[in-house]
């Protein structure tokens, strides 16, 4: 039998599919349309998911340590409660997302739309913010120690 290329399977065939709980550490999604899938506490550590669409999508509890998410649209996204520890998501459009209680230390979010996002109760220790779209963000009760704001609006 012909083995399965797993990243094309995805890419192609998986938009509005439950994956939660999925093993994908180390899968390539880039330019996937991902929107409305659910990625609840699956593992996408080290996850290449660069321009990748998951607006809508339910990331609640996932684990995206070390990913790459550059230029990605993750739009009224639920992510609460997912780690997102040294992850690169440099100009990533996350308006109107749940970020709440999300771990974003150590993580470049320069130059995100964050506007109307949820970032209650989040780390974002020593994150870069630089260039960031914070209109109407929620940042109640999150960390902020060590954080880079430079130019943030």
């Amino acid at each position: 039998m012909e083995e399965i290329d797993k990243n094309r399977l995805i890419k192609d065939y998986l938009t509005g599919v439950d994956l939660s709980g999925a093993n994908l550490q180390g899968i390539n999604l880039s330019w996937a349309n991902l929107s409305n899938i659910d990625l609840q506490g699956a593992n996408l550590t080290g996850a290449n998911l660069n321009g990748v669409n998951l607006n809508k999508s339910n990331l609640n509890e996932t684990y995206l340590i070390q990913v790459s998410l550059v230029g990605a649209d993750i739009i009224e996204a639920n992510l609460m409660g997912s780690d997102l520890t040294k992850s690169v998501l440099m100009g990533t459009n996350l308006s109107s997302a749940n970020l709440s209680g999300v771990n974003l230390s150590k993580a470049n979010l320069s130059g995100c739309n964050l506007s109307y996002t949820d970032l209650s109760w989040a780390n974002l220790s020593y994150a870069n913010l630089s260039n960031c779209n914070l209109n109407n963000a929620i940042l109640q009760r999150s960390c902020l120690n060590k954080t880079k704001l430079g130019f943030a609006e």
